[in-house]
């Protein structure tokens, strides 16, 4: 009788705590123009039906057209980076100024990115271009590019 009593209250704070949640999360609900977070936005073609997750990360109902993302991807004009190698005379590192700031599908892990073509694993064919139509099922990898190539090479005090 008392494990009874114990899964009826068990049930009832279940229930409670997923009606908060799913009023939580239908709260905010809305169609929007864009939408930003960790300072990147991004600008639709019309107003899209978009929510957050409880994790705070945006979803859209796809299929949606981007016309925009800010901070824009693309080119820079100059790299005034100094690479630095580590003891093996090595980096993955290159002067190159083809992309930063770039957005991706991840389809799959893999090797290669479409964010900053200064690391050697960049590929100019997984970078979005805009407009961009993003269909369902499909997660949008923005990123924002440090402005200098940070290098620590010599990790753990090594020469």
């Amino acid at each position: 009788m008392y494990m009874r009593k114990i899964k009826i209250y068990l049930a009832c704070i279940l229930l409670l705590a997923y009606s908060f949640i799913t009023k939580a999360d239908t709260a905010d609900i809305k169609y929007r123009k864009e939408i930003s977070q960790y300072g990147i936005t991004w600008s639709f073609d019309r107003p899209v039906k978009s929510g957050r997750f409880i994790t705070g990360d945006w979803w859209v109902v796809g299929p949606v057209t981007i016309l925009k993302i800010t901070p824009g991807p693309g080119p820079v004009r100059t790299d005034n980076n100094t690479l630095q190698v580590n003891r093996w005379g090595d980096t993955s590192l290159q002067i190159d100024t083809l992309m930063r700031n770039g957005s991706m599908i991840v389809y799959k892990a893999g090797n290669s990115q479409g964010y900053d073509s200064r690391n050697s694993s960049y590929k100019d064919s997984c970078s979005i271009k805009l407009p961009f139509v993003l269909g369902t099922d499909l997660s949008l990898v923005s990123s924002i590019s440090n402005e200098t190539s940070l290098c620590n090479c010599n990790v753990g005090g090594l020469p």
